[in-house]
């Protein structure tokens, strides 16, 4: 039986520009403020909800060359930020924010696509998620994954 409710404002913006075919660029930025505002749960009343960042926010940006002899090749960069947040309902543990580096390198021939990419670049050591004092997971580590694709 669900028994609770949560007051939520919010303001997301996002910006993409592309200057022609390329490059691309793009941001976003997210603020949210809740509160619980009932609950059969009294050490949450008026509390963040666990798990709900107040900020997040994320730029990349993109390029693939239009022409010439490097014609398929492209570069993608971007950052992540997760704002810190609650770890427990009653909010007596606050998860710390981070910020992640991720990048990609392209290149299509004919219709094979050849792609590396790589999260969090850094190998930042960071909490994801907390559900109670005894309770938390790291993030995941540096990943680098290799792909070919092939496009008919």
């Amino acid at each position: 039986v669900l028994a609770g409710g949560i007051l939520s404002r919010w303001c997301e913006l996002e910006s993409v520009c592309n200057l022609g075919a390329t490059p691309n660029f793009n941001a976003a930025y997210s603020n949210l403020d809740q509160k619980v505002t009932r609950t059969t749960d009294l050490p949450s009343l008026g509390k963040r909800p666990p798990q709900a960042p107040d900020n997040l926010f994320s730029l990349g940006a993109e390029y693939t060359v239009p022409g010439g002899v490097l014609t398929g090749f492209g570069l993608g960069a971007g950052m992540r930020y997760v704002g810190s947040r609650a770890g427990d309902s009653a909010n007596t543990i606050e998860v710390p924010s981070y910020t992640l580096f991720d990048a990609s390198v392209r290149y299509l021939w004919r219709n094979v696509e050849f792609q590396l990419s790589g999260t969090n670049l850094a190998n930042k050591t960071y909490v994801a998620v907390c559900t109670c004092a005894s309770y938390c997971n790291y993030g995941t580590v540096r990943k680098i994954i290799a792909t070919t694709r092939l496009h008919l």
